[in-house]
């Protein structure tokens, strides 16, 4: 599942760094099948995967994709022939296949799961045509890639040979050559005559390699393949080299290159993407309001202000227990120094002054919309008429409950920010001004 996962996510990337008008090449449809379960030999376990994935991601390119994975016989004409109803006024047809396949007297076909070949006439009833698949695109189509990965070695072929008897020479070995038409190309997945290898991973080699190569932007078909039997070569140890047969008369892009001015976009949302700053990023939606990558862009910029958010609020946080900490150290103090002493015999007690406001408060802020942490609630301490607070608050408070004072900024601390207020015995209210716009009304309460 990871794997289809990671190859979807490969071709969604591309599309996102593809120029807008790649598909522009009129329609493209495509039928892709996997056959895996088959009910007379082994399971194959790659085929089913490998359609999957190509169809998630010929989707993303572009395409019209009719689907079918472990096709009987009927199954497997009937996707054909909604195929062929698909293909009309298509530009571009492509047909993808994994699963078995065999060549019988130089005939290459495609083998549906429910097939026996156990007599001589199931050439013509439980077997499906290479050559009729590309007759039917060609007749509708102009451009038709057909892409198989069907040479693996069959145990069926074994049931037909004894069938055949002294002609069981005519079943050959992979597939055998074939030609194509005008305006078509054929690629296997190896040579003829040899078998391909099913892979041990989630996809065979050969569907693994076109996974890879079909999304990168600005390479044609041919040089697609060519990457691809490089690819297929250096994993099966030079075993198994993809061939095809092309009669193409023009160049085939699955992902168009681009043009001087999507590469100068594409430069410039290079140098800010990575910023991780909300103001450089929006430099690239002020130049391409309507841009390739504006809806990322706008991703991004949103992403970093919830981080943002989510900073200030852990700060706020710890600046509000902080607060709570140093408040009760303040109020520890604050009773002990207010309580008699108990003086030496023959000496009248002392008694330590305390200011009228001295104690506890709550603090509730009522921001106003410019101001970022708005609705915070914190604790202060007032000692001796003096304000302290961990959040740098610094003031005093005079004896008729006048409270002024000055601190840092929360999120410009170059910046000072000021605040009064009128206290009474148990509450208070005042105003604060922030940072710019930033201001609003707090109050106050004894606790």
């Amino acid at each position: 599942m990871f794997g289809r996962f990671l190859a979807i996510a490969v071709v969604l990337l591309a599309v996102l760094f593809a120029p807008s008008h790649s598909f522009a090449q009129g329609k493209r449809v495509a039928l892709v099948v996997g056959n895996s379960e088959y009910k007379n030999t082994p399971r194959l376990e790659n085929p089913k995967n490998d359609a999957a994935d190509m169809a998630g991601v010929l989707k993303g390119l572009g395409f019209d994709v009719i689907e079918g994975r472990d096709l009987d016989k009927g199954a497997m004409d009937r996707k054909l022939r909604d195929f062929s109803h698909a293909l009309h006024n298509a530009h571009t047809g492509l047909f993808f296949y994994a699963g078995h396949g065999l060549q019988v007297n130089g005939q290459n076909y495609l083998v549906p799961i429910d097939a026996e070949l156990g007599t001589v006439s199931a050439i013509d009833f439980e077997l499906v045509p290479l050559d009729l698949v590309q007759r039917t695109m060609e007749r509708e189509s102009s451009t038709n890639i057909l892409l198989v990965d069907a040479c693996r070695d069959n145990p069926l072929a074994r049931n037909l040979a004894r069938a055949l008897g002294t002609r069981s020479a005519q079943i050959g070995r992979g597939f055998a050559p074939v030609e194509s038409g005008e305006g078509t190309l054929i690629g296997f997945s190896t040579q003829p005559g040899n078998v391909a290898l099913d892979g041990t991973g989630r996809n065979s080699p050969y569907a693994a390699s076109l996974l890879k190569h079909i999304t990168t932007a600005g390479d044609d078909l041919p040089t697609v393949l060519i990457n691809v039997r490089n690819d297929v070569m250096q994993a099966t140890g030079r075993r198994q080299v993809p061939w095809e047969h092309s009669a193409m008369t023009a160049r085939f892009y699955f992902i168009p290159p681009r043009t001087t001015e999507q590469q100068v976009e594409l430069s410039f949302w290079t140098s800010v993407r990575d910023s991780g700053n909300s103001a450089v990023i929006r430099t690239y939606l002020d130049r391409y309001p309507n841009g390739e990558f504006a809806p990322i862009a706008r991703v991004l910029i949103e992403q970093r202000e919830q981080q943002l958010k989510a900073e200030v609020a852990r700060r706020e946080e710890e600046r509000r227990r902080e607060d709570e900490r140093k408040a009760a150290e303040v109020a520890q103090g604050a009773t002990g120094a207010s309580e008699a002493t108990v003086a030496p015999q023959n000496e009248k007690p002392r008694v330590v002054a305390v200011g009228p406001f001295d104690g506890i408060w709550r603090v509730d802020f009522v921001n106003n919309t410019h101001c970022r942490d708005r609705g915070r609630t914190t604790t202060w301490a007032i000692r001796n008429s003096m304000l302290a607070t961990s959040g740098g608050h610094r003031g005093s408070v005079d004896s008729t409950g006048r409270l002024r004072a000055e601190y840092p900024c929360p999120l410009y601390p170059s910046e000072t920010c000021t605040l009064q207020a009128r206290m009474e015995t148990n509450r208070g209210a005042g105003t604060f001004q922030g940072f710019r716009s930033c201001g609003g009304k707090f109050t106050m309460t004894r606790q």
